[in-house]
């Protein structure tokens, strides 16, 4: 038995993330195994592909690798409006629920501590200096 909240918490699911990428390794794409092995960083997956149609069959993949492991991912965010509307409404983050694909520009998240810019494709920080 374990129990979240402690500080050990994050490598535990860390472990179990990767142990069921292992396991699973030989019924699943090569890539989609590479990214939960290589492409997990905390509890944020950073992924780029060349098509539309390839990033969801990773999304849909890695959703039903990692489900056999008892995961459930959410908080999903993408530059593709098509990518977007794939996934169901309710896995997606916070910042883009509620908003109209169509008409509403795609909000600024943060990753890895740094704010992505999800309309524009672009990466920027703010840094305090003390003088």
């Amino acid at each position: 038995m374990h129990l979240f909240g402690g500080v050990w918490s994050p490598s535990c699911c860390n472990f179990v993330l990767r142990r069921t990428a292992e396991d699973c390794r030989d019924q699943y794409d090569p890539e989609v195994v590479d990214t939960i092995l290589n492409s997990f960083y905390v509890d944020d997956c950073l992924k780029s592909v060349d098509t539309v149609d390839r990033a969801k069959h990773i999304v849909q993949q890695i959703c039903d690798l990692l489900s056999c492991g008892g995961f459930h991912l959410t908080k999903f965010v993408s530059n593709s409006r098509e990518v977007m509307s794939a996934i169901p409404e309710e896995d997606w983050s916070k910042e883009v629920k509620n908003r109209d694909l169509q008409s509403q520009t795609l909000p600024v998240e943060r990753a890895l501590g740094v704010k992505w810019d999800v309309e524009a494709d672009t990466f920027s920080f703010a840094a305090n200096i003390d003088t």
